[in-house]
């Protein structure tokens, strides 16, 4: 029962943080696009996409094995183990962060002009580059906090706190060019790393753990970080191949316009991500299939329900949330429709690329995600020459939904249970915990 009560305020609380960086990140994107326009709009995300394709790289899938094996660690008692982990962890991604930073720092003027023929294109990569170390490390102290059941925490550094700085940078600025964007968002991403990594100095002192420099390398880890490597980068490429190949064919506004509708689309994509914080850890260790699909199916049951208040506002506000950004974005509403039925599905289906990963079917996982990315960049090529910006947000709709049914095919085969099977138990959770508050 204290699990139950416990997940529960994890997950209130991972939504209420994850909620407000997203909000806090519409805010961010809403002054940026009123003070720059679309033009300048599409140049920053365009260069901002590029560095955190950087960031997300140089982690090496170390993230979801520091969050495995350190809740498993964790549930032995093992404080110093798990301590040593994140210090390999570090150790592996400072390395190849580093050595991104380097490389955009040298070629960010060659690689911007031979591709977009920009000098603003250069300066704005140039300085975005520098933000690559501090996000790599945060996400990386983010995951520690994740694995020791702090979702909120990890959700806090980092989904909040960054957008929170930026933001409050942002309006005690007067006038705002895309340079000092960029300065901003590098100092805030800086800061915020800087946080998280006292926060854990200080709960390592608390618990008076003393390792120094010490590590812990558990056999076959890189192997299997390797294939959690592989499935970030065919998600990333996923993410961002949108604003990437539309930046070929479509002009600087019109990118401008996609990246506010990918944004505001985004905020149904933090329910998803807030849900599997807190229950990411636990399908690692259920024990059996039926408890693993228990609690999927009180996550999904859980994100569905909070997914169609937002649903709803988007559906009836749509045109007013984006004339808050300018009237110029108004042209983009079937984009940002086309956007929101694709998350809709992603809530609908569950974290069922989570699911596979924390069971070791990671695989499977790589395979299916490669699949929909060559699937993504087919129809990228197709549609977006003759469509625009509603081209490259269908193929991302196409794409979502391809995944989503080739994991649930996977899960139905490897696992024994489908979707339809958890819906049914959600619906019965949901009967059983009613039936507990009325007869009380």
């Amino acid at each position: 029962m204290r699990g139950g009560v416990k997940d529960l305020f994890n997950t209130i609380g991972v939504i209420l943080v994850r909620g407000g960086g997203a909000i806090l990140s519409l805010l961010v994107g809403l002054l940026i696009a009123r003070n720059l326009g679309p033009e300048a709009t599409g140049i920053f995300y365009v260069s901002l996409a590029v560095s955190s394709f950087s960031s997300a790289i140089s982690r090496c899938g170390m993230i979801n094995i520091l969050v495995k094996y350190t809740s498993k660690e964790l549930a032995l008692g093992n404080f110093k183990e798990a301590y040593k982990l994140l210090n390999y962890v570090l150790c592996v991604v400072s390395c190849v962060s580093g050595l991104f930073v380097c490389f955009w720092m040298f070629f960010s003027p060659a690689i911007s002009f031979s591709l977009f023929d920009s000098e603003l294109y250069s300066e704005v990569l140039f300085t975005l580059s520098l933000s690559i170390f501090p996000v790599a490390i945060l996400g990386v102290y983010s995951g520690f906090y994740n694995g020791r059941s702090w979702p909120v925490l990890a959700m806090f550094f980092l989904g909040f706190l960054g957008n929170f700085l930026f933001l409050v940078s942002l309006v005690g600025v007067s006038e705002v060019s895309i340079q000092l964007l960029a300065s901003l968002y590098t100092v805030a991403m800086c800061v915020s790393s800087l946080f998280a990594i006292a926060g854990v100095v200080v709960l390592r002192k608390r618990e008076n753990v003393n390792i120094h420099c010490m590590m812990c390398v558990i056999p076959g880890i890189l192997g299997e970080a390797f294939v959690f490597w592989q499935i970030v980068l065919w998600n990333q490429v996923q993410q961002w191949s949108g604003q990437f190949i539309g930046a070929f064919y479509m002009n600087n506004a019109e990118s401008g316009v996609l990246a506010i509708c990918y944004s505001l689309a985004g905020v149904l994509l933090f329910i998803v991500m807030a849900i599997g914080a807190v229950y990411s850890p636990k399908f690692s260790r259920s024990e059996t299939a039926f408890q693993m699909m228990s609690e999927f199916a009180l996550s999904t049951l859980i994100s569905t329900t909070l997914m169609f208040p937002v649903i709803l506002i988007f559906a009836i506000f749509g045109e007013k949330l984006l004339s808050f950004y300018g009237n110029e974005y108004i042209s983009g509403i079937n984009i940002l429709y086309i956007l929101i039925f694709a998350q809709t599905c992603n809530v609908l289906c569950g974290p069922s690329g989570a699911l596979l990963g924390m069971l070791g079917h990671q695989g499977i996982l790589r395979r299916n995600t490669a699949y929909s990315v060559l699937f993504f960049i087919l129809f990228l090529f197709a549609l977006v020459p003759r469509y625009g910006a509603e081209g490259a947000a269908l193929s991302t709709c196409l794409s979502i939904v391809f995944l989503n049914l080739i994991n649930w095919f996977f899960i139905r085969n490897q696992l024994g249970f489908g979707l339809l099977s958890v819906y049914k138990r959600a619906v019965y959770i949901f009967k059983s915990k009613v039936f507990v508050v009325v007869k009380r």
